[in-house]
C-alpha cells in the first residue's frame, strides 16, 4: 500500500492534462492500470476496498479516469464472473 500514492501522484497530474493514460485513446496503459482500479481499488469484494476508497479522496482526476474507464468496458466488467481477490 506503500508505494501507491507515488504511483497516483505521476498518473494524477498527467490525467489532469488528457482524457486517458496516454493523450485521448484508450491504450494498453489504460487496461493495465484499469485492471487495478477495477479489479482491486474499487472492487466491493477486495479486502482493501476500504482503504483503497480514503486513498482516492485525493486523486480526482484518477478516479474521473477510472470511472470512464468503466464505462467504455461496461459491457465487458458487468458481464464477467464475480469473484473476491
Amino acid at each position: 500500500m506503500e508505494s501507491y500514492p507515488a504511483f497516483l501522484d505521476k498518473i494524477e497530474a498527467g490525467l489532469g492534462k488528457m482524457t486517458w493514460m496516454a493523450g485521448e485513446k484508450l491504450s494498453v496503459a489504460d487496461f493495465w492500470v484499469g485492471s487495478w482500479y477495477c479489479d482491486t481499488a474499487t472492487n466491493e469484494k477486495h479486502a482493501l476496498v476500504d482503504k483503497f476508497t480514503m486513498m482516492l479522496k485525493k486523486y480526482p482526476n484518477v478516479c474521473r479516469w477510472g470511472e470512464a474507464f468503466k464505462a467504455e468496458n461496461y459491457m465487458w466488467l458487468n458481464s464477467r464472473e464475480a469473484c473476491a481477490f
